[in-house]
């Protein structure tokens, strides 16, 4: 309330001084639903805008009547976003503002509908015109923070100065107070005073109150609104007398306040009474409300408190009804809390009434009795005490557990309990038996099968994803072998995709596919969870007609080359691209580019802006940078991507004569190479804001090592270029057909693939082709990974890496998609993306192609330790020296020059190596 009053006052200068216009505001309020639907949020900022402006209203209306979107996504970028161009075109010099008052209200912050709206705010609004800008109050609490970023300007909490405006609120509220009580009928006792002592009395409460109030807003609301109780439920008289011993019972501060609340609750002063029923329903009542991650419905409070007799829950609503209100949210009466701080003062250890922790266990305790797994819980908890090591068969142990599916019903208790009983039991990392029950729960068919009908497969990955961040919740006799199934588990998922579908049949039919090869594996008794699984799933399909799944779900196992599969574009995947924290962009034919989690799977965010399909993707410093053939006009955008607001900060634009962007290729940190489908190349400087046309011409474009050098593709011919000077160095004709793509490697040769099915390694140096692939299918795209091999992608779906050194392919990747693959890039080391006109991502890691792909190829003769001790180097009988990081085996660089048997290595003080060869260097 404090930061409302705050707002709007600033809300009345900014207009006043006529700064500029607030053409919407939007107050959230913990307990009311509407204000979290990210949907009428959009709706109401359209409304009001619009309302703002009539100028704009017959054009808004004129589109709106051809348009009939109804999903969030369509709703911001057909409504919202063509309301505030409208906007911005009639007022373009003026500073639009729109208000999102106490965002820090706007539900749980573990509750779905918090995270949906935040989602929204993180996602879209990084997308509003230049001159409208975004205006927050509210604590500014972490999930917040990463949604908006640097999208909007904030007041907290502690951003209150002015006690001028806590004085106009707590007279206001007297006043109004005042109003009521004397409208009352059933205050019988009303003595009607003259206005010079009513304002007496007005202003004695209001200094009162102003001096208990410790500076809260929230204070007053509740004060005032125990006045108005004090007089009507004790039935007490409006006059003078009375009314100072009402204000001789007001509380100090807001704690003062909850103490009073509660006490009185709980009948006691100190600690909870537990003698009668109704008290044992309210202490009860009170520990779901603190421990809850989101709000919990009048049906899930019945669950868990066991209550048999619907009297029992209206005597809990009427008595705790002015602290924990029951609100319509959704279309479903929820529990929802008066203010946040009435959880914090609760869990407030100084306050001895229901720790955080205890709050958690009583959750777990209640969750667990609900979906039946206690019944046996005594059973299994006596054995767990006895057992101290895995030759105790741990699993046999676990396996005593059961859920008792005939008595669960679905619906919104069991939906709770799917989306959160993981993370409360993991709260418990102490205790074992909780931590093997999370274990058993994340190994059991039936719950995975409810897991992914609840939350989705997305949900799922970030569960597992977050159980395996911190192992701790598994006891420790245990968590090495446990903590293998559940990353097992993990794998799993990451190589399923979103399904139509029913799930049950479906995941059977993966379990089934997928795992059986690695119990064998990996030596699994048919007791272990993971053989359980596999026994259960087949019992299931033999009962049920055998195989379904998914077209775009392979069957291959975990623990392969296939790590996940993005999903979420509707047309083909045309180009991928690495970003430098670990995520992937994609650029599809509907124009859109979607940012990816590699680890979860999910899109964090979707890029609109172009109109028709994205060919290709850069990083450019600490931007994105895409390209794309838009209509009659072949555009180049770049995107910030660092501060996440995916927002396009510039449009480079040429004719329909380029032919379309072919492909892009960054120069530095701030300029771009930009190539034409018409062999045309120019160069964009993002500083300036310029663009240059080149004379070198060419299909393909590659910057070689030395960046002052450039390779180009015309046709079956390959040119070297000084980009300084705009010379041809050297020209190499050596292919029979046209250059499709080019791609460097990290020792500075290059290579070529082409349509008469080689692919060339050439030394750039010399102008001499080193290797020549007979590769024997039409090639598509190529990319060179972090440890020097290549993988390349064909017309015919297939993918093939080869050893760069040897020429020979040391893996056909076939079946992994289902249409041609159209490009890569290289997510860190032993990693890479492929894209696919099948519409999907895939993530692989190339560990399991072939350990020794990195080895010499013959004899080691020479090695020596480099200066800093964690690398290493060796030449070899094949003429090449290797680079190796000692702590992970892996080979980070191929060194070539020598043309016989490196014979002896040695390290410089600075660094440097020096070798000799039989060559007689």
């Amino acid at each position: 309330m404090g930061k409302t009053v705050f707002a709007a006052e600033l809300v009345r200068r900014f207009n006043e001084d006529r700064k500029g216009t607030v053409i919407a505001v939007v107050f959230f309020k913990f307990n009311d639903s509407s204000s979290q639907d990210p949907a009428l949020l959009l709706k109401s900022i359209v409304y009001q805008i619009v309302q703002a402006f009539p100028s704009i209203a017959i054009d808004f209306l004129n589109v709106l009547n051809h348009k009939s979107e109804t999903s969030i996504e369509g709703i911001f970028d057909e409504y919202l976003m063509m309301a505030l161009n409208l906007v911005a075109s009639k007022m373009p010099t003026t500073k639009h503002l729109i208000v999102l008052d106490a965002l820090d209200e706007c539900g749980l912050q573990d509750s779905m509908d918090r995270k949906s709206l935040l989602m929204l705010f993180q996602n879209k609004f990084r997308e509003l015109p230049g001159g409208v800008k975004l205006f927050v109050t509210g604590r500014l609490e972490k999930d917040i923070e990463a949604a908006l970023h640097d999208t909007a300007h904030t007041i907290g909490e502690d951003d209150l100065r002015h006690l001028k405006d806590l004085e106009d609120y707590i007279h206001f509220s007297v006043k109004e107070f005042f109003e009521r009580v004397t409208n009352n009928k059933l205050i019988a006792g009303v003595v009607p005073y003259d206005a010079s002592t009513k304002a007496t009395m007005i202003k004695q409460a209001a200094d009162l109150i102003c001096d208990k109030s410790e500076r809260k807003f929230i204070y007053t609301a509740v004060v005032v609104h125990q006045m108005y109780d004090w007089f009507v439920k004790n039935k007490k008289d409006f006059n003078w007398a009375n009314f100072q011993s009402m204000l001789e019972t007001l509380p100090q501060g807001l704690d003062g306040c909850y103490q009073k609340t509660f006490d009185k609750l709980l009948e006691t002063s100190s600690t909870v009474n537990m003698t009668n029923s109704f008290n044992q329903h309210a202490h009860a009542f009170l520990l779901l409300m603190v421990g809850c991650r989101e709000a919990l419905s009048e049906g899930s409070v019945k669950d868990l408190l066991g209550l048999q007799l619907d009297e029992d829950l209206t005597i809990i609503k009427n008595s705790t009804g002015t602290v924990f209100p029951l609100i319509q949210m959704n279309g479903m009466s929820k529990f929802i809390p008066y203010h946040k701080s009435i959880v914090d003062w609760l869990t407030d250890k100084r306050k001895n009434y229901f720790g955080k922790e205890k709050a958690n266990y009583f959750m777990v305790e209640k969750l667990l009795q609900f979906i039946g797994i206690t019944s046996n819980f005594k059973e299994f908890t006596i054995a767990i005490s006895r057992c101290n090591s895995l030759s105790a068969n741990i699993y046999h142990i676990v396996n005593r557990l059961d859920l008792d599916i005939a008595t669960i019903q679905m619906g919104p208790t069991l939906f709770y309990a799917i989306r959160h009983l993981p993370h409360h039991l993991n709260s418990c990392s102490q205790d074992s038996q909780l931590g093997l029950v999370t274990y058993y729960l994340m190994t059991n068919l039936t719950w995975l099968q409810w897991s992914l009908e609840a939350i989705g497969l997305a949900g799922v990955l970030e569960s597992y994803s977050k159980l395996l961040q911190n192992n701790k919740w598994l006891p420790e006799p245990f968590r090495n072998e446990l903590t293998k199934d559940i990353k097992l588990m993990l794998q799993f998922f990451k190589l399923l995709v979103p399904t139509t579908n029913p799930w049950r049949r479906e995941i059977c039919t993966q379990i089934s596919a997928r795992l059986a090869k690695i119990a064998v594996a990996s030596k699994r008794s048919k007791w272990s969870r993971i053989g359980l699984l596999l026994e259960e799933a087949t019992a299931f399909l033999k009962a049920y007609g055998g195989w379904s799944f998914t077209a775009s779900n392979t069957l291959e196992a975990p623990g392969g080359m296939l790590e996940m599969t993005l999903v979420g574009h509707t047309t083909g995947v045309q180009c991928v691209c690495a970003l430098g924290d670990g995520r992937v962009a994609s650029g599809a034919d509907d124009g859109s580019i979607k940012i990816w989690n590699t680890e979860t799977g999910q899109c964090d965010l979707t890029l609109s802006g172009h109109k028709r399909w994205v060919s290709s993707l850069c990083v450019l410093g600490d931007r994105l940078v895409s390209g794309s053939m838009d209509n009659t006009a072949s555009t180049v955008k770049i995107w910030n991507i660092e501060s996440k607001s995916g927002k396009c900060e510039l449009t480079f634009t040429e004719g329909r004569h380029t032919g379309g962007v072919k492909s892009l290729c960054p120069i530095g940190n701030d300029r771009v190479a930009c190539v034409y489908c018409y062999e045309i190349i120019k160069i964009f400087n993002i500083s300036t804001g310029s663009g240059q046309l080149v004379p070198w011409q060419g299909s393909c474009l590659c910057i070689l090592r030395d960046i002052r050098f450039a390779m180009t593709a015309s046709r079956n011919i390959l040119k070297i270029w000084n980009m300084e000077t705009d010379e041809c160095v050297r020209e190499l004709n050596d292919h029979t057909n046209w250059i499709t793509s080019l791609c460097c490697l990290e020792d500075g040769r290059v290579i070529s693939g082409c349509n008469d099915d080689t692919i060339k390694i050439w030394n750039t140096d010399t102008g001499e082709c080193e290797l020549n692939i007979i590769c024997q299918s039409n090639l598509r795209t190529l990319c060179s990974l972090r440890d020097g091999s290549l993988v390349s992608g064909f017309w015919d779906n297939t993918i093939k890496i080869w050893n760069t050194n040897t020429g020979k392919c040391i893996q056909t990747i076939s079946g992994g998609h289902t249409s041609l693959v159209s490009s890569f890039c290289v997510v860190g080391y032993g990693r890479f993306a492929s894209g696919s006109m099948d519409k999907t991502i895939k993530i692989w890691h190339t560990e399991t192609v072939n350990s020794t792909r990195n080895e010499h190829t013959i004899t080691i003769t020479a090695c020596c330790v480099l200066a800093n001790g964690s690398m290493m180097a060796s030449g070899s009988c094949d003429c090449t020296i290797k680079i190796w990081n000692t702590e992970n085996g892996h080979c980070e660089r191929t060194l070539t020059g020598h043309t016989e048997t490196v014979n002896c290595l040695c390290v410089l003080e600075d660094g440097r190596v020096v070798s000799g060869s039989y060559d007689e260097t």
